[in-house]
């Protein structure tokens, strides 16, 4: 993995295996630092190991869909969201598959007296993408999820 920097300097793996503290990637996936340590343990007692890449949201979002039982924190949604709004979108990688799906109308976004500037309303859009993203994992509902996502986008 390459910095962010733009020099091209390879990044080094610090003791945890990680190239951030886990510090970091508690902000980053809103969990407590014990809490992903526990997410690391449990991925390494997998049989077979079944490692945490915490750098990669993605991977985070699969390896938890793999290794949990609960339903997956919202934290790792955003973080999701986060990183697939940062990466670009690949136009080959992308299957395309014709399927009749209704598509749900966008919800309306009320403003309150709360919101008083740009970032409260990126706040709540952000909000409704991660509940949008949920309904992505029902069977029939990613088109619609996709097409939904990129209505609010544009």
């Amino acid at each position: 993995m390459k910095d962010d920097d733009g020099r091209g300097a390879e990044r080094k793996r610090g003791r945890n295996g990680y190239f951030e503290l886990y510090r970091f990637y508690a902000d980053l996936y809103q969990a407590d630092e014990r809490t992903i340590k526990r997410w690391v343990g449990i991925g390494r007692k997998c049989e077979p190991a079944d490692e945490l890449d915490l750098d990669n949201p993605e991977q985070v979002y699969e390896w938890w869909s793999r290794n949990m039982k609960a339903k997956c924190p919202d934290g790792i949604l955003s973080a999701l969201v986060k990183f697939r709004k940062a990466s670009p979108v690949k136009k080959e990688a992308a299957e395309v598959v014709d399927v009749e799906v209704e598509v749900p109308a966008v919800p309306e976004l009320p403003v309150t007296d709360a919101e008083k500037g740009m970032d409260e309303m990126l706040d709540r859009l952000q909000d409704v993408e991660v509940k949008l993203s949920r309904r992505a994992t029902e069977p029939g509902q990613a088109k619609a999820w996709l097409d939904t996502v990129a209505r609010i986008g544009s």
